[in-house]
């Protein structure tokens, strides 16, 4: 990402990377991980990091030809997987650096950091450039649950979070813990 967008105080700052390349990442301000990856592959182990504010794990597959034995209908990005993303987005990404991640870091990571600018109306950027080749489902729910999560701040400005957590996320679950009986 080029200086002048990563350092610009009204634009979301992204990164697209490899496994390998968030493997070796290191960060001199704060960030958050959202780290995809396929169903044969296990989440990469990542070496402690203070300035690493939170991490989510995703598995979905790039598209039905890389994975002909895998039901494509049940291994693409869903809903509810874009619906995590716009939530730690929407919490994080005023105060840190998103890095996405995924096996290449050219299709699924580029479509998820897409679809996040294309749902604030941003254009795309250098994600729907070479050598990037966005994943069009991933842009496609991440753009439409981050314009929902938009809406839904808009709409309820005084509220304490951005945005409802998924259900299931940690979040919501200790939401649901800390209610009074």
């Amino acid at each position: 990402m080029p200086d002048s967008l990563r350092h610009s105080p009204t634009l979301p700052r992204i990164l697209a990377l490899s496994r390998q390349q968030l493997k070796q990442f290191k960060c001199s301000e704060p960030y958050v991980v959202i780290s995809i990856q396929s169903p044969d592959e296990v989440p990469l182990r990542l070496r402690s990091d203070p300035l690493r504010k939170r991490r989510i794990n995703l598995t979905f597959i790039d598209g039905a030809t890389e994975w002909g034995h895998i039901e494509a209908r049940d291994a693409l990005i869903t809903d509810a997987q874009a619906r995590r993303i716009a939530h730690v987005f929407q919490s994080y990404a005023e105060r840190c650096l998103v890095v996405i991640s995924c096996h290449a870091g050219k299709s699924r990571s580029a479509g998820v950091a897409a679809g996040i600018r294309a749902g604030l109306g941003l254009e795309p950027a250098e994600f729907a450039l070479p050598p990037y080749d966005p994943n069009p489902q991933a842009r496609r729910f991440v753009e439409a649950a981050i314009r929902a999560a938009v809406a839904t701040r808009r709409s309820n400005p005084t509220s304490q979070t951005q945005m409802e957590c998924p259900e299931g996320s940690r979040a919501s679950r200790h939401r649901r813990s800390t209610r009074p009986a």
